[in-house]
């Protein structure tokens, strides 16, 4: 597995296809996902994505408290990660160095 640093749009597509090999597993919801605090918000962003493919988010905090999962398309996905790459990166260099 080769962890990816979003330099480009490009590498967020890439990253995004490589969700499920990189972040988390919820077994009860049959997800994996990744939050992280969005850039300019306290909110938090979980990212989901299902075997199926299909990407949901869902946004926790004072500007923000969805109901539940939003269902959003490649693109959108690859927006949100491009604007919050500080705080991706972020996770992907912590786990860059606990795989050492």
């Amino acid at each position: 597995m080769v962890l990816i640093k979003i330099k480009s749009k490009k590498l967020a597509n890439d990253l995004i296809n490589q969700f499920d090999k990189l972040f988390e597993f919820d077994d009860l919801g049959q997800k994996h996902y990744l939050y992280f605090t969005e850039k300019n918000t306290e909110n938090t962003l979980t990212v989901m994505k299902y075997p199926s493919g299909v990407l949901t988010v869902n946004r926790r905090g004072e500007d923000s408290n969805d109901d539940g999962e939003t269902v959003i398309d490649l693109d959108e996905c690859i927006d949100i990660f491009w604007i919050n790459r500080a705080a991706i990166n972020r996770i992907i260099e912590r786990k860059m160095t606990n795989n050492k």
